[in-house]
This record gives C-alpha cells, sequence and structure tokens, in this order.
C-alpha cells in the first residue's frame, strides 16, 4: 500500500524523500445520521468502523497519509441493508491543499452478499486552520458512508493539537472540534444539523501509536 501511494502521488513525492518524521495511529468510532432521497424513502444509517494509517511528514507544511478502514453497519431505506466494508486509501496533505483517495470494498444484503467496489475521493482547497472548501464521495471515517459530500468552514487553533472547526455543508450546519487529551490522544466529534431528516453525527478516537 505504501509503493502504490507513492506511485499515484509521484508528481508531488520527488523532493519529499525522507520524510522528517513518520507515525503509525489508530483509530475507532461511529457513525450515524439521516437523508432524504428524491424517489423513495429517507434513508437512515448506523455503522462502528476502525482503521490503522501510516504518516510521513515533511516539514510543518506537507504529509502523506496511507492506511485502511473497516466498517460495518445497517441502512434501512424501507427496509433493512446490513453493509460490511473495507477502505484502503491515501492523502496528501499541503497547508493550501489536500488530495486524496481509494477504493471501497463493499458487500450488502440487497445485493445478496456479492462484493461491489467504488472509489472514493477526497479534495480540499485552503488552509483548514483559516478558511476552506472540502470535498468527500465516499471518503468518510469512521465509516464511509453518503453524506456530507461537502464542506465550508473556517478552523481556529486552540492549544497544542486542538482546534475547532465548523460552517456550512450539504448537511447543514457542522461543528467539528478536535480536541487533544495528550501527545497520543485526541477525539473528534462530528455534527452537521439541516432538518429532521437531513442529520449526520461521528464520534472518533484517534491514538497515535508512536
Amino acid at each position: 500500500m505504501k509503493y502504490l501511494s507513492f506511485i499515484i502521488l509521484l508528481p508531488y513525492i520527488t523532493n519529499l524523500t525522507p520524510p522528517d518524521t513518520s507515525t503509525t495511529s489508530v483509530e475507532f468510532g461511529v457513525i450515524t445520521g439521516k437523508y432524504p432521497e428524491a424517489c423513495g424513502p429517507d434513508h437512515s444509517y448506523f455503522a462502528g468502523g476502525g482503521g490503522i494509517s501510516w504518516k510521513d511528514d515533511y516539514g510543518k507544511l506537507r504529509s502523506l497519509t496511507y492506511g485502511a478502514l473497516g466498517f460495518f453497519g445497517e441502512d434501512l431505506n424501507g427496509g433493512s441493508n446490513f453493509v460490511v466494508g473495507a477502505y484502503p486509501y491515501v492523502r496528501y496533505d499541503h497547508r493550501w491543499f489536500a488530495i486524496g483517495g481509494g477504493l471501497n470494498f463493499f458487500s450488502s444484503r440487497v445485493q445478496g452478499g456479492k462484493p461491489f467496489v467504488f472509489p472514493g475521493a477526497t479534495l480540499r482547497l485552503g488552509p483548514s486552520d483559516i478558511f476552506y472548501l472540502e470535498g468527500n464521495f465516499l471518503h468518510h471515517h469512521p465509516g464511509n458512508f453518503a453524506r456530507p459530500f461537502l464542506k465550508l468552514g473556517i478552523g481556529v487553533p486552540v492549544s497544542g493539537n486542538s482546534s475547532l472547526l465548523g460552517g456550512i455543508s450539504d448537511s447543514g450546519w457542522y461543528i467539528n472540534p478536535m480536541i487533544g487529551i495528550d501527545d497520543r490522544i485526541t477525539l473528534d466529534p462530528f455534527v452537521a444539523y439541516a432538518a429532521p431528516n437531513l442529520h449526520n453525527f461521528s464520534f472518533t478516537l484517534h491514538y497515535q501509536l508512536r
């Protein structure tokens, strides 16, 4: 997976080797929400998941993260659909932009348990600690369910590794405090709300192994 990430992002990597620091982290979390469908009943979903990632830092402005998520949950849309999936991904972060993606491997009851594959992608423009625009397509932590696709927000550093993000999204207004407990543990709650049938909540715990 590490070598695949270097191939995908080769134009950015040529002047990044070797990294100044490398860290390994794990994460665990839950996600739940609701969103309407144009030609059918509303979707309600709940999922739990976890993952592992490796991050290479190149100074204070650039980093490369590669990892994988595993998740399972239920999507209610006029019936119950159990979903299980895995998502290997890679993401390149610069202070002024970020780009990444991966492949979602899903298996669901509606599909008869047969696996199917969807791409995932993420793009950020602007520094996340000031003002930014971010888009995500099936690139969500801790589980890849539909929303939100698009966020326009501001970020405020608080202290140490804590910060406060907030703004507007296609799932309504959102707030996303990143709460650093110590150098290794970060709590990551996310709340977006637009209407009783359009909202999202997730909570993820990040733990840095080294």
